[in-house]
């Protein structure tokens, strides 16, 4: 189920992922979430075999602020913009 995989991940790679979860029974609805595109309860939707990646590697939280804001290395004297969004008012038009 998505929610196993979901607990392994948070144990064994990512403790930073967050989800919630409570009775791992399809009765509380508390793992509701969109998976894969449609909305269900993750300890009640199957994985179908051979579609899980072991290679993937998750974005980690700093790597995903580092896209946003810029490396991590700057000096206390410099400025990191952020990007902004694809139509933001901010954004160069391309």
């Amino acid at each position: 189920m998505v929610l196993d995989v979901l607990i392994k991940i948070k144990n064994e790679m990512d403790p930073s992922l967050t989800f919630r979860r409570s009775c791992r029974e399809g009765i509380c609805g508390s793992c509701a979430m969109n998976i894969d595109g449609c909305n269900g309860l993750a300890c009640l939707t199957k994985i179908p075999s051979g579609s899980i990646d072991s290679n993937y590697v998750l974005p980690t939280e700093a790597k995903q602020r580092e896209d946003r804001y810029g490396p991590a290395s700057l000096g206390h004297n410099e400025l990191a913009i952020p990007k902004a969004a694809p139509g933001h008012a901010y954004a160069k038009p391309t």
